[in-house]
């Protein structure tokens, strides 16, 4: 049955230890890629920028007119992470969700159209470095490659993830004045000056119903020896923010209140129409067999915005589980089954 098919993929994928910082796990996960796909008439081309490698399985040309995409990397975990544990309906690993299962799903789906001598126009491209941005593959790559749509089996419990929220992560700096410590009316605390900012920062980002841009506080750095009041102090911030906002504006914000701001890195949203072709498509599949025709909103990013940003339309749509990066990362089996059917007959419409 095609439902253990998936889980002896999916097992066997997350048995490779493939961090995105480890490059010869990467290989070794690409390999089995190449293998997988050893014994059909697919074109199989690689891609490498910056020493990150990327692979695209196509049926039909070289420039697919629907491309399914999935990366292979995962964040670091403690090695019996990577030995898959099948139970109570579930697969458990990491990467189980994020996303090796999802990869899995579109690799059968992409083999098994081949075999079947289905001529459709579709291609899957598998990436290395989703895990720290996606720049060096699928952003290399969108500039490359010029798809009608978009689809990456990122989770979403088989719901179409048509929004994601952008990335902005800042360094924040304030200036006190030093003193001794036994004398701190003397000086001015840059560490009680932030204090005081971060309230104020809070403030910035209101709670708005159930989609809202958010800011999480990483990491903070202030004083070198303990007899001296801190002259400086350092934030870093990690800001969510919604296709509607302007990343532009929420840095000129929070500059307003006083505080010197670093750029570390910026990431557009995305967004899709609900009402674009391929859209519509995804949903017939979806009433087809029987599932919710509704939309998500995602809170992380994924590598879609990199083609959206081009112009290039397209969906998160993928399995359901839990766990993310975390020990209990778990996927649930029924739903690469369902996961399968739909994306194969999405692929058949389009």
């Amino acid at each position: 049955m095609k439902k253990e098919e998936l889980v002896k993929t999916t097992k066997e994928l997350i048995a490779i230890e493939s961090c995105t910082s480890d490059k010869d796990k990467i290989v070794q996960a690409l390999e089995y890629v190449k293998t997988f796909f050893s014994k059909t008439n697919f074109i199989i081309k690689e891609f490498e920028f910056k020493g990150v490698k990327s692979l695209l399985v196509t049926l039909k040309s070289e420039n697919p007119a629907l491309l399914l995409h999935g990366h292979i990397d995962v964040v670091p975990a403690p090695k019996e992470l990577f030995k898959p544990i099948v139970k109570d309906g579930k697969i458990f690993g990491r990467g189980a969700i994020d996303m090796k299962s999802g990869l899995a799903v579109l690799m059968h789906v992409i083999r098994d159209l081949s075999t079947e001598n289905k001529k459709v126009d579709v291609g899957l491209l598998i990436t290395t470095d989703e895990e720290i941005g996606g720049y060096n593959s699928t952003g290399e790559l969108s500039e490359i490659l010029k798809p009608k749509f978009v689809l990456s089996a990122e989770p979403t419990n088989l719901l179409i993830g048509n929004n994601a929220k952008g990335v902005l992560q800042l360094e924040l700096s304030v200036t006190g004045k030093s003193a001794h410590a036994a004398y701190p009316w003397e000086g001015e605390n840059a560490i009680l000056k932030m204090v005081d900012m971060i309230a104020k920062i809070k403030e910035l980002f209101p709670k708005k119903g159930d989609y809202y841009t958010t800011i999480n506080f990483s990491k903070i750095n202030a004083g070198d020896v303990l007899n001296k009041v801190p002259d400086q102090c350092t934030a870093c911030v990690d800001i969510r923010f919604v296709p509607e906002e302007d990343p532009k504006k929420i840095i000129k914000n929070i500059e307003s209140l006083g505080l010197l701001v670093k750029v570390i890195t910026t990431s557009n949203s995305s967004t899709c129409d609900k009402n674009n072709a391929f859209v519509k498509k995804l949903q017939k599949s979806l009433k087809k067999n029987k599932l919710k025709t509704d939309f998500i909103k995602k809170h992380g990013a994924s590598d879609i915005r990199h083609f959206t940003k081009k112009g290039v339309p397209g969906v998160t749509f993928g399995p359901t589980g839990k766990g993310m990066h975390a020990p209990d990362e778990s996927v649930e089996i029924e739903s690469l089954d369902n996961l399968y059917k739909v994306i194969k007959d999405f692929c058949l419409t389009t």
